[in-house]
């Protein structure tokens, strides 16, 4: 009988010892895998993250005129000049930026340092929009997570023959800035996207501007896009919306 049963017992044990070494193994492990550190993100992107940058250095206000290529939209390829210039001299403290015959930009700076919109002309809407009180285009300084919300009073003027045609309301929304890098034909650039979205109410449309603009610390103004949508308010009547994205095309 003995004889019989010590085979067995013999398995069992080798049975036990194999289950225990088992559970010995499977322990380190997980104790190993549990004390492993988990990875960092790199400290250079936190350091750029965390960096505070004034709107005076992403948008030098100094006279300058640039050549810029569309990138989207209808006239795709096509270069036109970009040109920051001082206003006429009633209105001092106040700059012009002018794209081309496409817009035209009004432009000052409050006394915190933000650079705020004052006017903004449509040529080929074929009106102005003049808000009061201005709104701000880039704070005094952008920050990670920064997000601004302004209401503001517009009137909307006829560019040919200067006579009001409609008042209403302004919602304006500097929105977070990321940073970017920015490529064409002559160069690339390290620098800050900051998308801005604006939704004005008038009496007889609805009319919504999101514009982005791409800035270098020192050198300002590489990029530049905008989406103008008119949504009619009368049913039966389509809105339309027009995109235009332009790239420095030139060395800075």
């Amino acid at each position: 009988m003995c004889k019989v049963g010590s085979p067995i017992k013999g398995r069992d044990m080798l049975r036990t010892l194999v289950f225990v070494l088992t559970g010995l193994i499977c322990t380190v492990a997980c104790s190993e895998a549990v004390e492993t550190p988990v990875a960092q993100e790199p400290e250079a992107r936190h350091e750029v993250e965390a960096t505070a940058i004034q709107a005076e250095r992403l948008f030098p206000l100094e006279p300058w005129v640039r050549t810029f290529e569309m990138v989207d939209g209808e006239r795709l390829g096509e270069q036109l000049l970009l040109a920051l210039r001082q206003a006429e001299p009633e209105e001092p403290g106040e700059w012009v930026l002018e794209f081309g015959d496409l817009d035209t930009i009004y432009v000052q700076v409050d006394d915190e340092g933000s650079i705020e919109l004052v006017r903004f002309d449509l040529p080929a809407e074929g009106f102005a929009v003049i808000y009061d009180p201005p709104v701000r285009l880039l704070p005094a300084e952008i920050r990670p997570h920064l997000r601004i919300e302004e209401e503001s009073t517009v009137r909307v003027y006829d560019l040919e023959t200067g006579e009001l045609e409609h008042t209403g309301k302004a919602m304006h929304m500097v929105k977070f800035a990321s940073r970017s890098r920015f490529v064409s034909d002559v160069g690339e650039w390290e620098g800050y996207l900051i998308p801005i979205e604006q939704a004005i109410d008038l009496p007889r449309a609805h009319i919504r501007i999101d514009l982005a603009g791409g800035y270098v610390p020192n050198i300002g103004l590489v990029y530049r896009r905008m989406d103008y949508t008119r949504e009619p308010i009368f049913l039966g009547l389509f809105g339309k919306t027009e995109r235009r994205a332009a790239v420095l095309a030139e060395e800075p």
